[in-house]
């Protein structure tokens, strides 16, 4: 069971959002002085997303060392991830409706606000703090959030897109690898199938990577970033301001007063729901022929942000008297 989120946690989330700054700067200093060639963010992209994630998955689901009891333990983890993503997902809907966004951007403004960099951000972070069974907290709850992500959250990148060209092919909707690999090891845990002693630490040690890696990906991405084309209205300042401060606290106070969940689980959902939104979905913005410089730049903003506004949100949900 995890510890409760103490008043030093905020320092503990400090120094990991630190750490893993240090391998953004990394990533963003060898793109930027052309030490490495910009087509290798793209590769490690392709690496993280379809090798090293679905490794680090099968190394953490499968593991001789997390129980089914575990699992189920965690149950509420998963609802609260699909129910909150569903529910963003609404209040995303309600806003553009209000303010009439226009639907290059709208498109692109409904996945920023519901999704979430659970297991490029939230992940690492939460390893960091609580160890291994913050980890598999992290996991259960990453998986509700995942399966909305690649069902709801590509329908309805996949819609704006049809939508804006009726003329055109229509584009189909594309099945993720990391959410195949998720259903297949859970099912697989449930029929009492575990990885291979013989084959554990390897798994381990290649999903261990993922965080250090993930982090260069995100450097080499803001150095290719343009912020100032981005940041000409108002609606980028009420996202970042809704996404980095709004959501977490609002998702914290929520679960503290239905109260059906312990501390701990509540923790671990408030630093998954600090951190950016997703950053694959950006892939599909361009692809898509969205808005894509808002939302990538509202992405990578967001990483930037979360190096003060996760210590901040933990520090400050500390002091909310619940």
């Amino acid at each position: 069971m995890l510890k409760g989120i103490k008043m030093d946690n905020a320092i503990a989330a400090l120094k990991a959002v630190s750490v893993l700054s240090f391998f953004v700067a990394i990533g963003f200093v060898a793109l930027k002085t052309g030490y490495v060639k910009k087509e290798t963010g793209s590769y490690l992209a392709h690496t993280v997303t379809r090798l090293i994630m679905p490794i680090w998955i099968i190394a953490t689901l499968l593991s001789k060392n997390v129980t089914i009891d575990q699992i189920l333990e965690r149950k509420a983890l998963f609802f609260t991830g699909v129910i909150s993503c569903l529910l963003l997902l609404c209040v995303g809907l309600l806003v553009s409706k209000i303010f009439k966004i226009e639907d290059r951007r709208k498109y692109v403004l409904l996945p920023l606000l519901f999704t979430t960099n659970s297991i490029f951000a939230g992940m690492p972070i939460c390893e960091l703090m609580f160890g291994d069974s913050g980890v598999l907290s992290c996991t259960i709850l990453s998986f509700g959030c995942e399966i909305v992500i690649w069902t709801v959250g590509i329908f309805v990148v996949t819609y704006g897109a049809n939508k804006l060209r009726p003329d055109e092919q229509k584009i189909k909707i594309p099945v993720p690898a990391v959410t195949i690999v998720y259903v297949i090891c859970f099912i697989l845990k449930f029929c009492g199938v575990s990885l291979p002693t013989v084959l554990s630490p390897a798994f381990s040690a290649i999903g261990g990577c993922i965080a250090y890696i993930a982090m260069m990906f995100l450097g080499m991405s803001l150095a290719t970033i343009k912020f100032k084309t981005a940041f000409k209205d108002k609606m980028s300042y009420f996202f970042l301001l809704a996404k980095c401060f709004i959501i977490p606290l609002v998702v914290n106070i929520v679960l503290k007063l239905l109260n059906f969940m312990p501390d701990s689980y509540i923790d671990v959902a408030t630093v998954i729901f600090a951190v950016s939104p997703g950053i694959s979905m950006t892939m599909f913005y361009k692809e898509y022929d969205l808005d894509y410089s808002f939302g990538s730049s509202m992405t990578f903003a967001c990483v930037i942000l979360n190096i003060i506004t996760v210590p901040l949100i933990i520090f400050i949900t500390e002091l909310i008297p619940l």
